[in-house]
């Protein structure tokens, strides 16, 4: 930490060590709290509903984008039951494959595979990686691709370049 920038040394200098704890990273699978029939006034959300790894960065992201998400669904609703009950199924369909890819992250960042003197970029080869370029330009695959990773993905598979 000495070449890091202030205030990161003073703060880690800074820090009483019987302060300091750790715990074991978990994740889950979302799945429906709410069900028909029970009329609950609760709605979980974030880590709550979709605890995930921190191997893909999408925790946070996801906790953030379920607030707005369920104001959408209880805007102008005339069932507060059916909207929840709504904003639930979507909210898991949408978190699901974060919470998958995370763990897969958090898989292959913890196999000895990374630690391999091979150069790899995010699971290509380095010699690959011109190849799976070139094609994902000529598939007109980039930033507003629908469903990105999907897409990179099967052309990763297509054109058999997985590290």
């Amino acid at each position: 930490v000495k070449n890091w920038h202030s205030p990161v040394p003073e703060l880690v200098d800074d820090t009483e060590i019987d302060t300091v704890w750790g715990t074991g990273l978990v994740d889950r699978n979302p799945s429906p709290i709410n069900v028909k029939g029970v009329k609950g006034r609760v709605v979980v959300l974030g880590d709550g509903m979709h605890a995930m790894s921190p191997f893909k960065g999408q925790g946070a992201n996801q906790a953030l984008t379920d607030g707005p998400a369920l104001v959408d669904k209880l805007k102008g609703c005339k069932n507060i039951h059916a909207a929840l009950l709504n904003f639930e199924r979507e909210m898991i369909d949408r978190t699901k494959v974060k919470v998958k890819d995370s763990r897969k992250a958090a898989g292959f960042l913890h196999s000895e595979e990374v630690l391999s003197d091979e150069e790899v970029f995010a699971g290509v080869k380095s010699a690959d990686v011109p190849r799976l370029l070139s094609e994902l330009k000529k598939r007109n695959i980039g930033a507003e691709t629908e469903n990105l990773e999907e897409a990179i993905l099967q052309v990763m598979d297509d054109i058999n370049v997985v590290g």
